[in-house]
């Protein structure tokens, strides 16, 4: 906003100049001193500068207006996205608890195993997970494909590693709903010179995901 009410001003100073310049040229002299001349040369310029303000001001409202529109709807579409993770997040959770008591107990249900792998199968294959690339695999894929590793063999597992592979997943998806909310530069910016105001559950996710792009960007 700043650069450009700069911007603004310093066409309004080169308009006016040029202004003066085609006035000095027209009238072929020297800087006129009759009061007549610079009340007409006042009047011709107010005119010009009042169309090319009205000119901005139309289309600024414009822009405003468009840019207004376009991010209502992209806040509608988000809102649906976000409440289809939601679902899915809550549907997961329960499974992975249920699941999670069961290897505690060492009572393993296969139907239960059975029905969470096509959860995670469909998660594999949804676009609510995907990367910023379309081609790139799901943002889980690494995690899903140990977790139904795991889970092929129920019979013979690692209670520990099963256990802290679930919790992790349900950690990771937690992740993944929130940061999708909170991509936007300006939204960045605000967290991090707003720590002590904010969620902390906010903050800690987007410290993140910080040190983990610092730590792919290392590679």
């Amino acid at each position: 906003m700043k650069k450009l009410l700069i911007v603004f001003c310093s066409i309004c100073i080169l308009l006016e100049i040029a202004i003066l310049v085609v006035y000095l040229k027209t009238f072929n002299g020297p800087v006129s001193q009759n009061v007549n001349d610079w009340n007409l040369f006042y009047q011709i310029a107010n005119g010009i500068i009042m169309v090319i303000l009205t000119i901005i001001n139309i289309a600024v409202f414009y822009k405003i207006s468009t840019t207004l529109d376009v991010k209502g709807k992209l806040f509608e579409a988000q809102s649906i996205i976000t409440q289809m993770r939601i679902k899915d997040y809550e549907y997961i959770r329960d499974k992975v608890k249920e699941i999670q008591a069961q290897v505690i107990r060492g009572t393993i249900k296969k139907e239960d195993i059975e029905e969470y792998k096509k959860t995670l199968m469909s998660i594999d294959n949804s676009f609510l997970y995907k990367n910023d690339n379309i081609s790139d695999p799901v943002f889980f894929k690494p995690q899903i494909k140990t977790i139904l590793n795991d889970l092929n063999n129920y019979q013979n597992i690692n209670k520990e590693q099963v256990y802290n592979d679930l919790s992790n997943f349900i950690i990771s998806l937690e992740f993944y709903i929130v940061q999708q909310l909170i991509r936007d530069p300006d939204i960045k910016r605000y967290i991090k010179h707003n720590k002590g105001s904010i969620d902390s559950t906010i903050y800690c996710f987007d410290k993140l995901e910080s040190d983990i792009d610092k730590l792919l960007t290392s590679k």
